[in-house]
């Protein structure tokens, strides 16, 4: 009553009959149904590619990862476009290279299956040659690590906040000390500033070099009050507010400047959805008054200078946009704008830690 699997080659002879040959193969099988189940685990399938007939070849679990049924195969080609956009030149370029060079590969690459879903994936591939040390076919594995990939991703964005965080806590803890020692110095120095150009008669030169001094003073006294608030918990300012009527205040407040700085200020605000959110309503107004002034610097070299704010629901989530029409923030600075102290504006021009409040 013992069930197995078995295999039968059968011939017809010429005197019409047939003859049989059965082997008992549950043994083979066993082994193939277990690497099929391990593929699956482990989300590895197989693949090559034979060179001069241009077949592609796939173990169950590539068409799995392909979003294909195991009866239906794809060209070479077409396997490449289902890498996304930015990764086919990269992965078209290691094909060819193992093709004519023979290199192997092993890469993570973003990848679109045929169904339309995002994943990540590993190719690894290698060049097989024959006997004359021709290479005849490229084979290789090719493992779905989307899970592995997102973890990875999450704890790296987990580890830059993590560090971001210990980075305004540490300024934080130093804030309220340093920002009281440096006041009271500045507030005498700006008296004194206006005790002398009260009371003497000055020629202009001399008059210009103490407003120098009194702009000087002013901007340590701005650099000092963006330390308070890195310190501040301000958790008794918290309440409900209308989120579109503070960005209207802000905009108010600079709608003129920018006017004369020849830059077109456009508000758009959906009337018909009322954003009432609970924060805190001074810090929120400094978040869009610090956000106006990157996009007017942004923008400065423009002959023609735009900035479109807009606030819309979404979701459950408030969304505000600021842009400008300048040329953008570089990608090898993108990770670090956030950071305090971090700017690409000139010495005078900004201090690098409105972005981080």
């Amino acid at each position: 009553g013992h069930s197995f699997y078995t295999s039968w080659t059968i011939v017809k002879l010429k005197n019409q009959n047939y003859i049989g040959i059965g082997q008992n193969i549950h043994e083979r099988k066993s082994i193939e149904t277990l690497a099929q189940d391990v593929q699956r685990l482990t989300k590895v399938g197989g693949w090559q590619y034979l060179i001069e007939s241009e077949e592609v070849k796939w173990t169950e679990e590539t068409f799995r990862i392909y979003g294909l049924p195991v009866s239906k195969g794809v060209n070479l080609s077409a396997a490449i476009n289902c890498y996304a956009p930015h990764e086919r030149e990269k992965i078209s370029a290691l094909v060819m290279r193992g093709i004519k060079q023979g290199l192997p590969w092993d890469g993570e690459f973003e990848f679109i299956d045929l169904k339309g879903s995002h994943k990540w994936v590993r190719s690894i591939g290698e060049a097989i040659k024959d006997q004359e040390g021709k290479i005849y076919k490229l084979k290789g594995t090719f493992q779905d690590i989307t899970e592995i990939k997102s973890l990875q991703l999450k704890l790296e964005s987990e580890r830059k906040i993590s560090l971001h965080q210990a980075k305004l806590a540490s300024i934080g803890q130093l804030a309220s000390g340093v920002a009281h020692e440096i006041n009271n110095p500045l507030a005498i120095i700006k008296g004194y500033i206006a005790v002398i150009k009260e009371t003497n008669n000055f020629d202009p030169d001399t008059i210009a070099r103490l407003d120098k001094m009194n702009n000087a003073s002013n901007r340590i006294k701005t650099i000092v009050n963006g330390f308070r608030a890195f310190s501040r918990s301000d958790i008794e300012e918290i309440g409900l507010f209308n989120f579109g009527e503070v960005l209207s205040e802000s905009i108010d407040l600079v709608s003129e400047i920018y006017l004369k700085e020849n830059i077109t200020l456009v508000l758009e605000i959906n009337k018909s959805e009322e954003a009432i959110i609970l924060g805190n309503r001074g810090r929120l107004s400094q978040v869009i008054m610090n956000l106006l002034s990157n996009a007017k610097d942004a923008n400065s070299k423009m002959e023609t200078r735009n900035i479109t704010v807009s606030l819309k629901n979404e979701n459950n989530y408030s969304i505000l946009k600021v842009q400008d029409n300048g040329k953008g923030i570089d990608r090898s600075i993108k990770d670090k704008i956030f950071d305090p102290f971090f700017t690409t504006k000139d010495v005078n021009e900004g201090t690098g830690i409105g972005l981080s409040i």
